[in-house]
C-alpha cells in the first residue's frame, strides 16, 4: 500500500512538533527542511517560536502552504518521519523504486499517470503556469493521477525512494540483474522519482530514475510513504 499523496509541510509540522512535545528537541531540529543542500549550518525553512514550529515565507518571499508537499528534506530525514509514523503499530516506510514504479504506471507501462500523451496543465511542472513555476498544494492538478488513483508522480514534487541506486535498474523477484561495483562514495546515492514543479515536462516520464546523495536537499524532492501487507 502507498500514501495517495506525498507528505505535506502540515503532516511534517506534526512531526517535528510531537518531537519537541516529548523531548526531542535535538532531534527535531536536526529533521527541519533547510535552505541548502546539506549542513545544520543551512537556514531552516520553518520558523520555531514558544508553540512550536510553524511556516513563514521563504528568502524569496513566497509563503508555504500546509498543502505543499514538504521539499528540502533529505533520505535520513524522511526515514524519520517513516519511523515516527510506523511508532503507530503500523510498518510505513518509503516505497522501493518498483513499488513506486508500479503505483505510478499501473499495469499497462504507460509512460504518464494518465496515458502516454503529456500536456504541461495536467501535472505541476515549470510551464504549467503563466507565472513563476512554483509548487501546488496536493489538491491541484487532479489530472496528475494513478490507475490507482495515486496522485502528483508526474509532477509538484519528485519521491525519494528506499533503495540505493544501482545503474542497471533494481532487481525482480526471481530475475536478478547483475549488479555493478559501486565505486568510492557510491554507497550514499539513493534513488529519486517522479516530475516536480520546476522540471522540463520530459522528466514526468515515469521511467524517468535519478541517483540523489542522500544528504542532499533539493526544493524539488519530498517523499511519500508505502507499507507492506500480508
Amino acid at each position: 500500500m502507498i500514501d495517495r499523496h506525498p507528505v505535506t509541510n502540515a503532516d511534517y509540522l506534526a512531526f517535528l512538533n510531537d518531537l519537541l512535545a516529548t523531548g526531542r528537541g535535538d532531534e527535531a531540529e536536526r529533521h527541519v527542511p533547510r535552505e541548502r543542500s546539506a549542513g545544520s549550518e543551512a537556514v531552516p525553512i520553518y520558523g520555531l517560536n514558544d508553540a512550536g514550529y510553524h511556516l513563514r515565507s521563504d528568502a524569496d518571499g513566497d509563503s508555504w502552504q500546509p498543502r505543499y508537499p514538504v521539499l528540502l528534506v533529505d533520505w535520513y530525514d524522511a526515514c524519520a518521519y517513516a519511523e515516527w509514523r510506523a511508532s503507530s503499530g503500523v510498518p510505513w516506510r518509503l516505497p522501493s523504486e518498483l513499488e513506486w514504479e508500479k503505483a505510478a504506471r499501473g499495469v499497462d507501462g504507460r509512460f504518464l499517470p494518465w496515458g502516454d500523451f503529456m500536456d504541461c496543465v495536467w501535472a505541476c511542472v515549470r510551464d504549467s503556469r503563466a507565472t513563476r513555476p512554483l509548487p501546488a498544494t496536493i489538491d491541484e492538478f487532479e489530472t496528475d493521477e494513478s490507475p490507482y488513483g495515486v496522485r502528483g508522480m508526474a509532477g509538484n514534487s519528485s519521491d525519494w525512494c528506499l533503495d540505493h541506486f544501482e545503474p542497471r535498474g533494481p532487481s525482480l523477484p526471481g530475475l536478478p540483474i547483475a549488479r555493478l561495483s559501486r565505486g568510492p562514495g557510491e554507497d550514499d546515492r539513493r534513488i529519486t522519482r517522479g516530475g516536480a514543479w520546476s522540471f522540463d515536462e520530459r522528466i514526468s516520464r515515469l521511467c524517468h530514475r535519478r541517483r540523489t546523495q542522500d544528504r542532499h536537499r533539493s526544493e524539488v524532492i519530498g517523499f511519500r510513504l508505502a507499507r507492506s501487507i500480508s
